[in-house]
């Protein structure tokens, strides 16, 4: 352990070692100056944006298709959720947060899977569901639509099987390249077309 690391450089070789590490401390330094004037220089919608979600009288989100940003009165929002979350056909109010035995039953089931050494043990390690929350209910309005109404999404970010789905998804991922799935509507037109 008493090895003794010695560098036999030329002196051309220290010149242009210490042109390197000034050109590299220059860039860094250039780099920093312009990052941090960018931060300074916000985008007047940003900083119009922030202002307005001062407001809590109003709701700032994004459109369900499409890129833009729309803003809704809170109340209405508000109004139109709770009308859909009321509706007993899509949803229904529980007692008690599952989310807790639904973790606790798929980790004994991961511990079982990877125990027949159907999972790896790094499968196991990245699927096992450790802290997980509810899934996340918003709604997206349809600015394309009269009277604005909201889509319901339902975020499983997060939620006990969050992690099995990816890793699920990953697992099945040459499946999605086989000739007989199409994978948009652009794709289907074509291959209509080509018939």
């Amino acid at each position: 352990l008493d090895e003794r690391i010695s560098y036999n450089l030329t002196p051309e070789q220290l010149c242009l070692t210490t042109k390197l590490r000034k050109v590299c401390d220059t860039f860094r330094q250039h780099a920093r100056k312009s990052i941090s004037r960018h931060k300074k220089e916000k985008d007047p919608i940003v900083k119009t944006l922030n202002n307005l979600s001062k407001y809590k009288t109003i709701y700032i989100t994004r459109p369900d298709k499409g890129r833009a940003v729309v803003i809704l009165e809170r109340s209405d929002y508000l109004m139109k959720m709770e009308q859909i979350l009321n509706e007993p056909k899509t949803f229904k109010q529980l007692d008690e947060d599952p989310t807790i035995q639904k973790e606790d039953k798929l980790q004994r089931k991961l511990l079982h899977l990877k125990n027949i050494c159907f999972l790896t043990d790094s499968e196991y390690k990245f699927a096992r569901p450790v802290g997980s929350q509810p899934g996340n209910a918003y709604e997206l309005p349809k600015t394309h639509k009269d009277g604005v109404p909201l889509r319901p999404i339902i975020s499983a970010r997060g939620t006990f099987n969050d992690k099995l789905s990816k890793l699920l998804a990953n697992k099945l991922k040459h499946l999605r390249a086989s000739p007989t799935i199409v994978i948009d509507t652009f794709k289907f037109v074509k291959e209509l077309q080509n018939l």
